[in-house]
């Protein structure tokens, strides 16, 4: 729990073209803890019931407020060394100061597990970039990604067909093969420039081959 006294600005500020908006839900945060960084997301922003009063504007009052939020604690940045370790191996101490951190910032540790020194320019599928900064992608190299098993979870709407149709796209820039067992047919569209496998008959001759489609029913 921390106290985000910029979060109650109406307008964020720009740094350097930066926007910097000083406790908003999902900003990055970094927390300076002696001679280790700790790195961390802001999930929750919320206002002391004494102040939850104080935010209606007033003639001539400006009133203060303290906002206060709750930071999840992703990763620690040992200063001397500058190897981004996951999980804590340290704490926050009260009078601690967070700083928002710069999108750089968040890219490089983003992307840490990644860097060797085998592999000065590994190749890399460009997954993402953070919101307000287009110009700040996100990559990741395939064994990170489908060295394990990784699932795509969410609701309805909230992008998983788009991450994984995103997935093909970047996999194919470097000619990598994917299998796709799409059982509603959402991914038809990929006929023009994705080999379908058909089932039945022999390999003769691609006239004596069948496309099959299995029903979304029978996995039931």
């Amino acid at each position: 729990i921390v106290n985000l006294p910029l979060a109650a600005n109406k307008d964020p500020l720009v740094y350097h073209a930066n926007i910097v908006h000083g406790g908003a839900v999902g900003e990055y945060v970094v927390i300076e803890n002696e001679d280790i960084a700790i790195f961390g997301k802001i999930i929750e922003v919320k206002l002391p019931e004494r102040d939850r009063l104080t935010v209606e504007p007033k003639l001539g009052d400006t009133g203060i407020t303290h906002p206060i939020g709750r930071i999840q604690l992703l990763a620690n940045i040992p200063l001397q060394s500058g190897i981004v370790e996951s999980g804590l191996s340290v704490y926050p101490r009260l009078a601690n100061r967070v700083f928002s951190a710069h999108p750089e910032m968040i890219k490089w540790i983003a992307e840490a597990s990644q860097r060797t020194e085998e592999t000065a320019d590994p190749i890399t599928l460009d997954l993402a970039h953070l919101p307000e900064y287009k110009e700040t992608i996100i990559s990741i190299t395939p064994e990170r990604l489908f060295g394990c098993h990784c699932a795509i979870l969410g609701t309805t709407g909230e992008g998983k067909s788009w991450t994984i149709a995103r997935l093909v796209a970047e996999t194919k820039k470097h000619n990598s093969k994917v299998i796709l067992f799409d059982p509603t047919g959402e991914y038809y569209t990929l006929k023009d420039y994705a080999e379908h496998v058909s089932l039945g008959g022999k390999d003769e001759s691609f006239n004596n081959t069948e496309e099959v489609v299995f029903p979304y029913s029978n996995l039931v």
